[in-house]
């Protein structure tokens, strides 16, 4: 038989996502598609690759082989297509640039305008996730992360320090009166990140200050913001997102609070692609007009 590369790389997405579904979202095609590209595969091989358990989808003993070789020739397809997007000259195509949402929302969106006016030529995707795309296997190829990346493969950049401040709706503090002190933090609900941030320098010294785990968390930044405008509680999270929301005010201003480090990021094999530094500079600067600028060391 003869192997096509889009149903190889259906069938990585159905094993690494778990379902049709979810390996559709991930490839921008409707789920019937992922249905058919496996069920050639299938055809081809002359059995099943994927059995269905309580626990989702699981590999047969054939899907196991497979996926050894699948991962092979993904691994070349990938650096061929580095290595062709590293050496174009091209400030032209689709650039896809991942970052999570409040980051999309609060710094890239309002300043979207600019790249394409400049770029007209230029293609964007945001990509939001609470989830890292993986830029070495093209998920992405501009990543903004509030972390320092370790990946040997990535180029990293440091824009600048994240403020994340204590914010509240005016029905929130007409309700259960105003904080003027952090002592008196532990008496109120919070609205906060999901529990993976827990150890994050924000989340940290909120922890420290309360007697009893916030009462909702969530993780989407959009998601806190709407909760705490509701009036759910304080909630703990960047201004850039906050500012300008009716009916919110910050709590306890002067306080300090840790902030978050945000980087850029772009695998090693496109630092020299126009389109990525174009997207870079384009990053950087969306960040400092927000108030994200590097600092001395």
């Amino acid at each position: 038989m003869a192997l096509h590369w889009d149903d190889l790389r259906t069938f990585l997405a159905v094993q690494r996502r778990g379902s049709y579904a979810a390996a559709s979202r991930l490839l921008g095609v409707d789920p019937t598609t992922v249905g058919r590209r496996i069920d050639a595969l299938e055809e081809g091989l002359g059995g099943p690759v994927f059995q269905r358990s309580r626990n989702g989808l699981l590999l047969t003993d054939e899907g196991a082989r497979l996926l050894l070789r699948a991962e092979r020739i993904e691994a070349e397809v990938l650096a061929s297509e580095r290595e062709f997007q590293g050496s174009s000259k091209a400030l032209e195509g689709t650039i896809r640039v991942t970052a999570g949402d409040g980051l999309l929302a609060a710094l890239l969106a309002p300043a979207l305008g600019e790249l394409l006016s400049r770029n007209p030529g230029l293609r964007v995707e945001l990509l939001g996730d609470a989830r890292h795309f993986d830029l070495a296997k093209r998920e992405a190829d501009v990543g903004l992360r509030l972390r320092r990346p370790t990946e040997s493969a990535l180029v990293r950049r440091l824009l600048g320090p994240v403020p994340f401040r204590l914010f509240a709706s005016d029905a929130y503090l007409a309700r259960r009166g105003r904080p003027t002190s952090v002592e008196e933090l532990a008496e109120h609900d919070f609205v906060a990140y999901g529990t993976s941030l827990d150890r994050t320098p924000p989340m940290v010294w909120l922890l420290s200050h309360l007697r009893r785990p916030p009462r909702i968390r969530c993780t989407l930044t959009a998601t806190v913001a709407a909760v705490c405008a509701a009036g759910q509680g304080i909630a703990i999270t960047m201004p850039q997102v906050m500012n300008g929301l009716p009916g919110v005010t910050e709590v306890l201003p002067r306080v300090p609070i840790p902030h978050r480090e945000l980087w850029a990021v772009i695998h090693s094999d496109l630092r020299g692609n126009p389109r990525v530094k174009a997207v870079l500079e384009w990053a950087a600067s969306a960040a400092a007009v927000s108030g994200i600028r590097p600092i001395d060391r």
